[in-house]
Formats: C-alpha cells, structure tokens, sequence
C-alpha cells in the first residue's frame, strides 16, 4: 500500500513537471510563426548544421558554412554546443522545424524544472515548498527573456544546470561525497553550454568559499572534493575546452568586446511593471514583478527573523543585483578586466534567481509552519505562471518592434537562418590587429561571386572571371583546421593567402568548393565528454534510486 502510494506520488511530480515544462513552452507558439531574435538566427544555424552532420552519418567540422555570410567563421569551434543536443537532436527526428524548436524548448524547460526540483529537495522536506522553489526558478521573467525574448540559447542551456552548481556545492558543504558528482555534471554542462556563465558560477563560488574560510567553516576534505570535482568537470568538458583553446591558441581572433552595460533602475521598474521579456534594452532586464516582491518580503523578514541561513543567501542575491545597477561607477581597468567579459550586467541575473530561490525555499521551510502550505502554494505559483504566459504571448504578438527580427515558419525557416549575416565579424581571424576579410578584399571580390549551395561541411561558390588571374574570395582559413579546395573540379592546394582563400581563376564561369573535416582528436575528446556525462549522470541516478530505498 505504502509503494503504491509512493509511485503514486511519483507519477503525480512527473506529470506536474511535464504540464509546467508545456505551460512554458506552447505559449511561445501559438501563432503561426515564431519569432527569433538575431541570436535565435545564429543558434538555430549552428544547430541545423550540427543536425545535418549527424544525419549524414558524420560528424561537423569547427567551422561554418552555412549562414553568416559564408565566410567560415568558426562558431560551432568557439561556441559550446553539447548541451544544445536539446534541439539538434529533435532538428534531427522531426521534419517541421518548428515542431523541433518547440520540442527543444520543452526538453530545455523540463530540465530546468527537473535540477531546480533537486536543488529544492536538498533544502527542504516539504513538498509544496519544494514546488514553489521550481515553479520560481522557471517562471520568472529573466529565464523567459533568455529563452524567447533574447534567444540566448547558450545562457538558457547554462541556466538550466545553474542549480545543479548550487546543490553539489551545498552536498559538498554537508559532507556528503555525491556533491562532487553533483558539482562536476553541473559545471561541465554549464561550460558546454555558456563559457561566461561558468566564469561567473566559479568566481561566486570563490566568493562563498573565501567567506566561509573567514567564518571556519573550509575543511581540507572539502578543498580536496572541489579539486576532484573540477577534474572530473575537465573530463566533461574536454570537448568544448580542446576546441576553443586550439582556435584561440593557433590564431588571432577578433573576441566580442569587453562592455559593463548597467541595468537602469528606473527602467528595469518599468519593464517590470510592464511584465516585459524583450531584448530589446539591457538596460531593462529583471527578474519579474512577482520574484522582486518575494526578495522585498525576505528582505523586510531580514529585520524579524534572527535564524537560518537563508539571510545570507537573501543578502546574496541584493549584493547580485545591486552589482548590476547603473549606481556603480564602474572604472575602465575593471570593464577591460575579465568582469568586461560579461558585457551586460543583467546577464548576473541567473544568479539572483538561484540564490533567490535558495533563500525562499529555505525561509519558508523555517518559518512556514504559521502559513498554509497549500494556499501559498497556489497563489504565489499561480501569479508566477499567469504573469510569464501573458509576458511570452505578449512579446510573440508584437511585431517589427526591433530592426532585428525573424518570423520563421516552416517554409521560410531555412533560408532565414541561412542567408542571414548576422555576427559575420565575430571570431573572425585578424592579422595585425586587423580583420583578415577587410573591405579591400570585398572590394576587389568579383561581383559576380554567387553562394552554389552550402552544406555542413562544404561550399560551393561560382564567379565569372574575364581574365584569369589569382582572386581572393572572402572565406577565412583558420589554423588547425583541414581543408580541402577545388577550383573547377580539380584539387590545389596552394589556396592559402594570409588565412583568405585565393586561387587562381580562368576565364569564364568558375566553381570553388571549399571542404572541412573534423580531426580524429575532435572526435575522440567528443566521446569522451559524453561517455563522462552519461557515467556521470548514471551514478547520480543510482544515487537517488539508493537514498529512496533508505
């Protein structure tokens, strides 16, 4: 009677999870197209080509292309993307790709709502508690802005493994050994998925730590699971790690520029009175009307009550989100610094969400004894979810309110994403400090230069030529990479001017097919990244299905 009960109440949270994972999904696409953002374009080609790779029985070079322009830029080398298996995998199952798209953005929700229910299980006993910390977590405004108002796909990927961080630190903190597999998944996936967000997971948790060595709380035990930890991490990440280090370190690239742009107060109120997820201003990002009001109710119990320790991860996420705010004078040697990297303070708002969620989840597991669990369940849960459905058909409905913006449907979704030119200069090879495809060499590109077909690992490009001679073409050459060139049906291999294809052209019509593949190192770091997730998420389970029988 009392396993039924059990797998009744597991089935009951299974079913929860996948309504709530749907209820942040459908409303995104009920029209009848969905709308992307220039980062939604950049993501989405990467993905269809990654898809196309594995279709063909093969595995993507680190260059691309298809899209940006077709000038080879190396985002699938410099931009993690193991994580983003979410919507390759179903580009590759489904033949509308909008249905792939919405069935990503479900697995991407699910799993948010899967490590944020862990997270909540580790703080509390109480199950209504624990689901409020879960609905938190997924339906605030910032995690809807990531994953629809901005397309930030690699910071949504990030945030979704963000509590898996959180609680292997909090394991590791109460001497329970699994915290080190706990930690290692959650930092490795969030590396596979958005390199900047695991920056800034490592320095707050450099922060936690240097604190808790002042209040001798560290123990050598505790260095030393922090240290396999991070070993283990390097197994799961190995992949990413090998691919951008090899790039950076064989050439020159031109990296995004380093910016501290501020959340305005007085905007991020207005934008959060107006429940918007938009991307439009960074300057407006926010955590949501619904999530500021529970970190002002903390916030005002700071003076009541003298217990527990989610004081501290109450004043953590102020100190977070202060930090963000255009108060702070930033000087220039702190924006050229490594915090420069970050670019837009509101991006720190994942991490006013977690430490958020940590904070109320543990308050209420203290004191809310005197409340009904049920009734502030409900309503706290029901505002969240009503004011970031209306927030994301809201957003969906408005049309050209930015210069930058797709309508993808079925039959226009391929060439939208291919024949955008969106961050062409991004990652792109420089010499000197300049750009190897400057605008002498757009210049002087024949006119005539057209784009035959692309594919996830070659080009085919044609130009006519009324006397032949050597002609540069804008498609960049990276070092460390293989490639293959034939210029009318024939193999040449002296192709290579300054890491610009340049070939020698004859008169009439010419046919350049540029072709790439992956090394066998590639590959094999690749295996064994996933061999170490799926080891590593195995034992977890193992872990779990042996706590429950205790």
């Amino acid at each position: 009677m009392i396993k039924n009960i059990r797998f009744g109440k597991k089935v009951l949270m299974g079913g929860f999870l996948f309504f709530c994972a749907f209820l942040a999904t459908y409303p995104s696409f009920f029209n009848s197209y969905f709308k992307i953002t220039m980062d939604g374009q950049i993501h989405f080609i990467r993905f269809e080509e990654i898809a196309r790779a594995f279709k063909a029985d093969n595995f993507p070079p680190l260059v691309n292309f298809m899209g940006f322009g077709h000038w080879g830029n190396a985002f699938t080398g410099m931009y993690p993307w193991i994580s983003g298996l979410f919507f390759i995998l179903p580009q590759m199952v489904f033949k509308n790709p909008i249905h792939a798209i919405m069935v990503g953005y479900f697995l991407v929700n699910l799993f948010t709502l899967i490590n944020a229910y862990f997270l909540a299980r580790e703080l509390t006993n109480k199950y209504y508690w624990r689901l409020l910390g879960v609905i938190l977590y997924e339906f605030n405004s910032y995690h809807l802005c990531i994953l629809y108002g901005r397309d930030a796909i690699g910071e949504a990927l990030a945030y979704t493994f963000l509590p898996l961080i959180f609680l292997g630190c909090i394991q590791i903190w109460t001497n329970k050994k699994i915290g080190i597999l706990t930690l290692s998944l959650g930092m490795g996936m969030i590396t596979n998925s958005h390199v900047i967000t695991m920056m800034f997971a490592c320095l707050f948790i450099a922060i936690i730590e240097i604190l808790r060595i002042f209040r001798k709380k560290i123990s050598s035990r505790e260095f030393v699971r922090f240290i396999y930890s991070a070993l283990i991490t390097g197994l799961i990440a190995c992949f990413t790690l090998l691919n951008m280090l090899t790039l950076m370190r064989l050439n020159s690239l031109l990296t995004p520029n380093k910016m501290l742009s501020p959340v305005v107060p007085s905007e991020m109120f207005d934008a959060m009175l107006n429940n918007s997820i938009s991307d439009n201003f960074s300057t407006r990002w926010n955590i949501g009307i619904v999530a500021f009001v529970i970190l002002l109710f903390l916030t005002y119990q700071l003076f009541t009550k003298k217990e527990g320790s989610w004081k501290y991860w109450t004043l953590g996420a102020w100190a977070v989100l202060i930090s963000t705010f255009s108060w702070i004078p930033y000087p220039n040697s702190f924006v050229n610094s490594f915090f420069g990297n970050i670019q837009f303070l509101g991006r720190l708002n994942s991490f006013v969400v977690v430490f958020l969620v940590i904070a109320t989840v543990l308050y209420f597991d203290k004191y809310g004894t005197k409340l009904s669990e049920k009734t502030t369940f409900y309503i706290i849960s029901a505002l969240l979810m009503l004011t970031c459905i209306f927030g994301c058909a809201t957003y969906q409905t408005q049309l050209n309110d930015n210069p930058i913006r797709y309508y993808i449907t079925k039959e226009n979704y391929y060439n939208t994403i291919n024949d955008a030119t969106n961050a062409q200069h991004d990652y792109m090879i420089t010499k000197n400090n300049k750009e190897v495809i400057s605008q002498k060499v757009l210049d002087e590109t024949p006119k005539s230069l057209k784009t035959v077909d692309s594919n996830f690992n070659s080009l085919i490009l044609s130009f006519n030529e009324k006397n032949g001679q050597k002609v540069t073409l804008p498609f960049m050459l990276y070092n460390g990479i293989n490639y293959q060139v034939k210029v009318n049906g024939e193999n040449v291999r002296n192709f290579n001017s300054g890491q610009v294809l340049s070939i020698k052209s004859r008169t009439g019509r010419n046919i350049v097919e540029i072709t790439s593949s992956p090394s066998a190192l590639n590959i094999f770091t690749f295996v064994i990244s996933i061999i170490s997730i799926t080891i590593v998420s195995i034992l977890l389970i193992m872990n779990i299905v042996k706590s429950r029988k205790n």
